[in-house]
């Protein structure tokens, strides 16, 4: 079978701009999920998998590229989509569920102490 791929579900190499931009704005998310549920409920309560996608976030931060490096791809912060899988999926969920201006449960009041 000529044309066939041996791992069908195999990444491609480099990714369109289109891809590179959702991935880039799913690390926006994935930041933003971390610091909203880091700020709810404190650093130690998002367990191990939110310190996972902390410890991505860092290491995509401190991973410098030249910035005239016009071929550099998303995933060369994010190693592989598991990285930003967090991100994804709030992105996603705020596609499909978007902001309620009356939200069904409120937010927690803070103390004046």
């Amino acid at each position: 079978m000529l044309g066939m791929v041996d791992t069908p579900f195999q990444q491609p190499q480099a990714l369109n701009v289109r891809q590179n931009r959702a991935l880039a704005l799913a690390g926006v998310f994935q930041a933003a999920q971390l610091t909203h549920m880091t700020a709810m409920t404190g650093q130690q309560s998002i367990g191990e998998s939110g310190n996972f996608y902390f410890e991505q976030l860092i290491k995509a931060c401190l991973n410098i590229r030249p910035a005239m490096n016009s071929s550099t791809q998303t995933l060369d912060f994010f190693h592989q989509l598991a990285d930003i899988s967090l991100g994804l999926k709030t992105l996603e969920s705020s596609i499909t569920q978007p902001f309620s201006s009356s939200p069904k449960s409120r937010l927690p009041k803070l103390s004046n102490a």
